[in-house]
C-alpha cells in the first residue's frame, strides 16, 4: 500500500539505503509480500518502492511471473493508477518503483469523517468506477480492490496495489501465514483459484467498497477472518444501512455467481443516474442490464450431490479458514506489489467501415482514434499505429534502423510487435474515426479503439500491441 508522507517512519537498521537508482529516505508500510519504502530519484522526484520478501522471491517461477507482471504494470493507464517508474525482478530482493501519491485513501477518509453522505459518495464512486473501467479496458484485473487501495489526489482516484496478481501463482497465504488479500473484499471465486479470477471479481469488491464508503462497514463484517471468509462464500450481505438509491446496485455487485454481476461499464452509467436526494433509485425503468455473463433462468432446486464447483469452493474455504485460524494477526497484505493480471479484451461485435486509403498500394483500412493523435492501418502485411505527440521512453535504436524510429508500432503476422522504423507517416487528416468500443478486422488482424488507446492483435499468433500518448506495450 502507498501511504501519505504523514505516515512515513524512519528507516530501520536493516532497511536498504538504495534500491536501483533511488535513494531510500523512509518506510511507508509493510505486509505479507514485503515492504514499501519511500525513495527519491537523482532529480528528487519521489517514488514508492515495493520490495519483495526473500521467501516470496524464492518461490519457484516467481521471478519470471513477476517480470511478466511488470510488463503489464508498465502498460496500465497512468491516469488512473500509480504510474510505473522502474523495476528489477532479478535483484536479490525483487522490487518495483511506482509514482508516489501523497494523498489519503478512501479508508482514511471514512475513518476521519465517518460514512459519506450520498451527495459526496456518489461522485466519488462514479470516478472510482470509471478508473476501474479504464483498468479493465487496458486488460488488467485489480484483484485486491479495497478502500485502502484507492488513493485520492488532485486528478481524482488512483487505483494502487494490484495485490493478488498472477505473479503470485496460486498462493493465497504467504509462507509466514499472512493472507494475500483482504478477506471481506475477496470474491467467492477467489477462494477456488487465483488463476480463474476475472473482472467480475473486481465488481464484487466494488460493491463492498460502496458499502464501506456509505456505512463505514463491510457488508460481510465478522469478528474473525474465518467468519468473514464464510460470510463472503455463503452469507447474505448486510445492506440495511446502505442508502436506498444504491442498495439494489450493491446487491447486484455482490451476487455469488460472477456471471450475474453487472459489468463495470454499466456501473459507471448507473452511478451517473443516481439522484443524491434519493428521489430516483438505481434500476428505475431499466431494461436488460448488461452483465458479465449470461443469467441463468430460475429453476427448482433438486436434491442430490452438490455440484463439483460448489464442493471445490467449500474445500477451498475450509482450507482458508483453517489457515486463517492459525495465521498471524496481520491479514492485510499492505506490502503487496502493484502488479496485474491480463484478461482477454472484449472485441465488440459491431465493426465500422473504416475509410480505405490506397497510398501504400494495399487497399487496407486506415483510421484515426477519436482524439486524432493515433492513426492506424491494417494491410496485407500487418497492422501499424503511429502516435503523434507521444511521450514514450524508447529503448536504444536498433543498429539497422536509419529512418524515423519509434513513431509507432508495427505488427506482422506470426511475429511479435515491434517499434516502427520507417520514413513514411500515417496522418489522420480526412480519415474515418474508430469510435471508443468499436473494432475493425482485416487480414487476420483486429484493432480495437479504447479510451486508453488502440490495441491491435494477430489472430493467428496472439501477438499484438497497445499504444497511447504516454505508453506503449508489445507482446
Amino acid at each position: 500500500m502507498t501511504y501519505p508522507l504523514a505516515a512515513m517512519e524512519p528507516l530501520r537498521a536493516d532497511d536498504p539505503r538504495t534500491i536501483g537508482p533511488f535513494r531510500i529516505v523512509g518506510r511507508l508500510g509493510a505486509g505479507g509480500m514485503g515492504q514499501v519504502l519511500l525513495g527519491e530519484d537523482p532529480h528528487g522526484a519521489r517514488v514508492a518502492c515495493k520490495v519483495v520478501r526473500p521467501e516470496i522471491a524464492a518461490e519457484p517461477g516467481f521471478r519470471e511471473r513477476f517480470r511478466r507482471e511488470i510488463d503489464i504494470a508498465r502498460a496500465s493507464p497512468p491516469t488512473v493508477t500509480a504510474r510505473y517508474v522502474d523495476a528489477d525482478p532479478y535483484a536479490d530482493r525483487p522490487w518495483l518503483a511506482t509514482e508516489f501519491i501523497d494523498g489519503p485513501s478512501l479508508r482514511q477518509v471514512v475513518r476521519e469523517r465517518g460514512p459519506l453522505p450520498l451527495d459526496r459518495a456518489v461522485p466519488l464512486l462514479h470516478s472510482t468506477a470509471s478508473a476501474l473501467a479504464a483498468l479493465h479496458s487496458a486488460g488488467v484485473v485489480h484483484r485486491d480492490l479495497t478502500p485502502s487501495n484507492v488513493l485520492l489526489d488532485t486528478t481524482g482516484p488512483k487505483l494502487i496495489d494490484f495485490g493478488i496478481s498472477r505473479a503470485l501463482g496460486s498462493m493465497t497465504m504467504t509462507v509466514s501465514g499472512q493472507m494475500l488479500g483482504t478477506p471481506s473484499y475477496m470474491s467467492p471465486e477467489q477462494f477456488e483459484s487465483a488463476r480463474g479470477v476475472g473482472p467480475a471479481s473486481d465488481v464484487f469488491a466494488f460493491g463492498c467498497l460502496i458499502t464501506y464508503l456509505t456505512t463505514a462497514r463491510s457488508p460481510f463484517e465478522a469478528d474473525s477472518v474465518a467468519g468473514a471468509l464464510y460470510k463472503v462464500a455463503h452469507g447474505a450481505p448486510d445492506l440495511d444501512a446502505v442508502p436506498a438509491p444504491l442498495r439494489d446496485l450493491v446487491r447486484s455487485c455482490l451476487e455469488k455467481d460472477p456471471g450475474r454481476r453487472p459489468d463495470i461499464r454499466h456501473l459507471v452509467t448507473a452511478l451517473a443516474t443516481v439522484d443524491p436526494d434519493g428521489t430516483r433509485t438505481w434500476g428505475d425503468g431499466r431494461s436488460g442490464r448488461a452483465r458479465t455473463g449470461t443469467r441463468r433462468s430460475p429453476r427448482a432446486r433438486r436434491p442430490g450431490p452438490r455440484p463439483a464447483r460448489h464442493r471445490g469452493r467449500l474445500l477451498a474455504l475450509a482450507a482458508l479458514v483453517l489457515a486463517a485460524i492459525g495465521a498471524t494477526a496481520v491479514v492485510r497484505s499492505t506490502g503487496a506489489l502493484p502488479t496485474a493480471a491480463p484478461v482477454s479484451p472484449v472485441v465488440p461485435d459491431g465493426l465500422i467501415d473504416a475509410e480505405v486509403d490506397d497510398r501504400f498500394g494495399t487497399g487496407g483500412p486506415v483510421f484515426a482514434s477519436p482524439t486524432g493523435n493515433i492513426t492506424c492501418s491494417i494491410t496485407d502485411v500487418g497492422a501499424r499505429c503511429d502516435v503523434d505527440e507521444r511521450s514514450w521512453a524508447l529503448p536504444p535504436r536498433p543498429a539497422g534502423c536509419t529512418s524515423a524510429y519509434g513513431t509507432g508500432v508495427v505488427l506482422q503476422p506470426g511475429r511479435p510487435a515491434q517499434l516502427s522504423c520507417t520514413g513514411d507517416a500515417l496522418t489522420a487528416g480526412g480519415l474515418g474515426v474508430l469510435a471508443y468500443g468499436s473494432a475493425v478486422r482485416s487480414a487476420g488482424m483486429t484493432c480495437t479503439s479504447r479510451e486508453t488507446g488502440v490495441r491491435c492483435e494477430d489472430a493467428g499468433s496472439d501477438h499484438g500491441f497497445e499504444v497511447a500518448r504516454a505508453t506503449y506495450r508489445v507482446f
